[in-house]
């Protein structure tokens, strides 16, 4: 098993020796420490380090949020600010660029390690779902009907994962208002609509897979049959947090 490789933004010389001692007596691997933003980005362009402990101070132009927004145009890496500035508007400035930790000198080892670690981890985990989404949204452009997911927040948003809304309703999203959880809302047949709720809520409550007909008026004033299968995803604590689905035009009628 390859070690986790850590690359080190810190401008002061004996602090960077420090943290290199732990890093790898911990386990990692070092595979650099720099002093400046520019050496940095130019370190992680050519290593692509796994993780990124760094300094908000840093010797040349660039500070260390400058950096991190820097980097994370041209490589997706989890960045550890390690810093003395505990000042409110520096530390709200370091959150926009979303670091996975950010920890105040003088550190405990505890918890310099644990960032590490979880750190390297969940972004392990997240490149992880952003391959299986891209895989999903390719795959659903493929599908011949109006793949979509809900938002089960409190908003309850939701988005189209293909472009087949407009094929088949002559609508585009934003014209599209959604009631309630039925993302096709506003063209659905009044008489139909109550029923598809009432199935979509069903599915919620029971976690299971769900299977509707219902009527839509088209953008010419069509009236057309449409099939819908949809399923609730689960969290690991098995609450429902979103439906996916796929809406079907069916020529057929009852």
């Amino acid at each position: 098993m390859s070690l986790a490789r850590i690359l080190i933004v810190e401008d002061e010389a004996i602090t960077a020796l420090e943290l290199t001692r732990r890093l790898e007596r911990w386990g990692f691997e070092v595979v650099g420490d720099v002093a400046s933003g520019q050496s940095a980005l130019e370190m992680a362009e050519e290593l692509k380090p796994d993780l990124i402990i760094m300094d908000i101070n840093l010797k040349g132009t660039m500070d260390g949020v400058d950096t991190a927004k820097a980097i994370g145009q041209i490589y997706d890496v989890p960045i550890i600010f390690l810093t003395a500035h505990n000042n409110e508007n520096i530390i709200r400035k370091a959150q926009a660029v979303k670091p996975a930790h950010y920890i105040i000198k003088p550190y405990r080892e505890n918890e310099l390690k644990f960032a590490v670690e979880s750190g390297i981890e969940n972004h392990k985990v997240f490149m992880e779902l952003k391959k299986n989404e891209l895989s999903y949204r390719s795959m659903a452009k493929n599908i011949p009907g109006i793949v979509y997911r809900t938002y089960l927040d409190e908003e309850q948003h939701f988005e189209f994962l293909n472009d087949f809304l407009k094929d088949i309703t002559g609508y585009s999203p934003g014209d599209v208002e959604k009631i309630d959880l039925a993302v096709l809302g506003s063209l659905i047949i009044k008489e139909d609509l109550d029923r598809l709720l009432s199935v979509i809520n069903e599915s919620i409550k029971t976690g299971l897979p769900y299977e509707v007909s219902y009527n839509i008026k088209d953008h010419e004033g069509n009236i057309k049959l449409m099939e819908e299968k949809g399923r609730p995803t689960l969290n690991s604590q098995k609450n429902v947090t979103s439906l996916e689905g796929v809406i079907f035009y069916s020529p057929k009628q009852f």
